[in-house]
């Protein structure tokens, strides 16, 4: 069962790595349930909101509550907790490439069961267990490939299994990096409808960083604009003008709308 829908609230955050801000004076709440996706060009600070959402990036400045929790003032253990309800998916998958799809996908729960419990059902499944995350890599499309090795797997097939891993976690919210950056367009459009549709089904919340403005524009239903690590707008999709999307990416109109 999944845990509750979790909110995010950062207020006047900022962020820097002893240079340039990378984010600066960020402030939106994401209500829970809501889907959320983060746009702008590379550089622009969507994977550093990502992070702090998460609990593993700390902000310099500001405040970044889950659940209304100030994740600066939770002690070690409230914050494993916390961070055990939310699913995250990075760019780089932090897949096991080596095991097969199945104990990649099972040790999403390490934060559940502790390493001993998840290491045991890594290496030996219980029907009940297969049989869940068979039904969770069906709903993804790859269920053929519950026992292959993950090294043996396209990129495309890696970036399902890593959300199939957040998934099997039962979180209250699961938050994508670039989730469809090694998927073809016909994929990535595949691929963002079902997790739009798992977010709905399951009552998750879901906050993506996404590169294809397009598929954005067309399939969520909320889009916080980012550059230069300050927010350009934060609306309902379908009052944002085609003239805003130009000027967060830095765009003339005659050029259009597709990033490079």
């Amino acid at each position: 069962m999944n845990h509750s829908a979790l909110s995010f609230s950062l207020t006047e955050v900022s962020l820097d790595f002893d240079g340039p801000a990378v984010l600066e004076g960020l402030s939106f709440r994401i209500e829970p349930g809501e889907i959320v996706a983060l746009v702008g060009p590379s550089g622009a600070g969507k994977t550093s909101v990502l992070r702090m959402l998460n609990g593993s990036l700390p902000s310099a400045e500001g405040s970044v509550l889950v659940q209304d929790q100030d994740l600066k003032t939770l002690p070690t253990a409230g914050l494993r907790e916390l961070r055990s309800q939310i699913g995250f998916v990075p760019q780089s998958f932090g897949l096991i490439p080596n095991l097969r799809v199945i104990q990649n996908v099972i040790a999403g729960r390490i934060a559940r069961m502790g390493t001993l419990g998840a290491l045991r059902a890594m290496l030996h499944q219980r029907a009940a267990e297969l049989d869940e995350v068979h039904e969770l890599l069906e709903s993804l499309g790859i269920e053929e490939k519950l026992f292959q090795r993950v090294d043996s797997l396209s990129g495309g097939e890696q970036q399902r299994v890593a959300i199939a891993r957040a998934l099997y976690q039962s979180p209250g919210a699961l938050l994508a990096d670039e989730p469809l950056s090694a998927l073809d367009p016909a994929r990535a459009r595949e691929t963002l409808l079902i997790l739009v549709q798992l977010a709905r089904s399951q009552g998750l919340t879901l906050v993506l960083s996404l590169h294809d403005i397009g598929l954005a524009r067309e399939m969520i239903p909320r889009l916080i604009g980012l550059r230069d690590g300050r927010i350009q707008f934060d609306r309902v999709t379908s009052e944002i003008e085609d003239h805003e999307i130009e000027a967060l990416y830095g765009l003339k109109p005659s050029l259009g709308l597709h990033e490079e």
